[in-house]
């Protein structure tokens, strides 16, 4: 990778993959920025996994779809943002399987494919990065936590349960926290719930129950779990990390 290119705006970044002068994780980068998973499937399995998106919104914060199948770009996310390009790795599956890696997709790419774009959790990650006040007192982290409850699907067979982040805030944190939630909303940033458990989940132990709140955040898990029930002929996924850079902003301050 060219020691002077920039890592500092997402056309730039995505330039840089195109070009195959950078193939490693976007996680980290410009974090005021959307990124999104990726998961391109042709046509004819397209429709069930749109579905679960649309009956669980808060799990799967879909961003944009292609305009038409095999269509490559994503207007909705960028100029010149093209779904087989703009990724550093992708992941390939059939029937659930994986078989391949690739930095493009050129050689893979269908006339039927349906791709789908769904924002990571890394904006609410970069909150606590990037912010020196508050949310100092932030215990222990983000635990990733399963429930028993299951969500609506398009069959009983792809069945999954929800899939949670959670936390442990001071009081006064989680009323600032929800707060600017409110005023700048970015995916992920809204807790689904907060001062009890969901159905089906205990929560990690609190260092001290009387200070801390458990507040709880869908995660992105979710939607992948379904993915791995659905078992597509043919599935192309964004790798673990190396997640889609797009043009739009997710906030311009902070706190």
């Amino acid at each position: 990778m060219d020691a002077h290119a920039s890592l500092t705006a997402p056309a730039a970044i995505r330039k840089l993959i195109r070009s195959g002068d950078y193939t490693g994780p976007t996680l980290g980068f410009v974090p005021e920025f959307l990124k999104c998973h990726v998961v391109v499937l042709p046509k004819h399995d397209a429709f069930n996994f749109l579905s679960f998106c649309v009956q669980n919104k808060a799990f799967c914060e879909l961003q944009a779809i292609n305009p038409h199948p095999g269509e490559r770009q994503l207007p909705a996310l960028g100029k010149d943002v093209d779904a087989a390009l703009d990724i550093p790795k992708y992941n390939i599956y059939q029937h659930g399987q994986q078989i391949a890696t690739a930095q493009n997709l050129l050689e893979f790419w269908q006339h039927d494919f349906v791709t789908f774009c769904l924002a990571s959790a890394c904006g609410l990650k970069s909150r606590l990065a990037l912010v020196q006040q508050p949310y100092q007192n932030i215990s222990k982290g983000f635990h990733t936590l399963n429930s028993t409850l299951l969500l609506p699907t398009a069959t009983e067979q792809l069945s999954v349960t929800q899939v949670f982040e959670q936390a442990w805030l001071t009081h006064a944190d989680l009323r600032h926290w929800l707060t600017h939630a409110y005023l700048h909303p970015i995916p992920f940033n809204t807790p689904l719930l907060f001062g009890h458990s969901p159905e089906g989940i205990i929560a990690t132990d609190s260092p001290n129950h009387s200070q801390y709140t458990p507040v709880y955040w869908p995660s992105a898990v979710t939607w992948q779990h379904y993915i791995s029930r659905m078992r597509p002929t043919l599935c192309i996924m964004s790798a673990p990390e190396h997640l889609l850079v797009t043009d739009r902003a997710l906030f311009t301050s902070w706190p």
